[in-house]
């Protein structure tokens, strides 16, 4: 473990997935092939990109709000 990030250190990543992971998911893995749990792999790690994808569009879509909220509010105050 490097430095406790788990995006940039990969067992951390597995100890957190691991953490994610319930009984019932256990059960359904464990009836999976080789292939069918790549798949399922990729499957859950595409739409995890596509999550952290979204919220950053998010983020940066309220960023732009505050931003010009914070405008609006300076040039308000600078007219009174």
């Amino acid at each position: 473990m490097t430095n406790a990030s788990v995006m940039l250190d990969d067992a951390v990543a597995a100890s957190v997935a691991r953490g994610i992971i319930t009984p019932q998911d256990e059960k359904l893995l464990a009836n999976r092939t080789d292939v069918e749990a790549i798949n399922d792999s990729m499957a859950l790690s595409i739409q995890c990109a596509s999550s952290v994808s979204n919220m950053a569009r998010r983020l940066q879509v309220r960023g732009n709000e505050v931003q010009e909220l914070r405008t609006q509010v300076l040039s308000f105050a600078m007219k009174e």
